[in-house]
């Protein structure tokens, strides 16, 4: 069997052995997926409604990429951060073009 030859084994570096020798999903990994979640619903919502949600779920990146970077190191943060600048690349800009002094567009 030829992909044989290519396992990675990345299913075993997202999760750990609990005490009985089964893999568990770590719990940052869980807290990731959540907050991934709660953006998609976030994004779902109105535009007059999102600004709440969405400045709670900005405030939280930074914690949760140090949590999973305590667990599973710098490979996962860069992931993690990827996908926070990704969702949030438009406001992102906004406050860059604000703090910076540029013309922001409407």
């Amino acid at each position: 069997m030829p992909w044989r030859r290519y396992n990675f084994r990345l299913g075993q570096w997202l999760t750990r052995k609990n005490g009985s020798g089964s893999m568990i999903v770590s719990a940052s990994i869980v807290s990731c997926c959540l907050w991934a979640l709660l953006a998609c619903v976030t994004a779902l919502l109105p535009l007059r409604v999102q600004y709440a949600p969405a400045i709670m779920l900005a405030i939280v990146v930074p914690f949760l990429l140090i949590f999973v970077g305590f667990e599973h190191g710098l490979g996962a943060v860069a992931l993690g951060l990827g996908s926070f600048v990704s969702l949030f690349r438009v406001s992102l800009l906004y406050v860059a073009r604000q703090m910076t002094g540029e013309p922001v567009r409407s």
